[in-house]
């Protein structure tokens, strides 16, 4: 499963996993809040992992790293102790 944000924030997905698909209602609380789901036209919506791979032939990630803490960064090759 998939969270895509459309850079323009508006949503026109009208395939499984829309906002408005009946398969969200089978699904409890705390995982609707686990995975980030929000009933809203924020330009977010999800795809099943074979949806993606047959729509995308590729994929553009940015990452603002302004207010990340250290723990999320890749550390490699440094055998000093982190902690969050």
């Amino acid at each position: 499963m998939f969270k895509i944000r459309n850079p323009w924030g508006a949503e026109k997905y009208t395939g499984q996993y829309n906002d408005d698909d009946t398969i969200w209602d089978s699904w409890d609380a705390d995982l609707l809040t686990q995975v980030g789901y929000v009933d809203a036209d924020d330009g977010s919506f999800f795809l099943d992992a074979a949806t993606y791979h047959a729509e995308f032939e590729s994929t553009s990630i940015h990452v603002d790293t302004t207010n990340m803490k250290q723990s999320y960064f890749l550390v490699t090759n440094d055998d000093t102790a982190r902690t969050a």
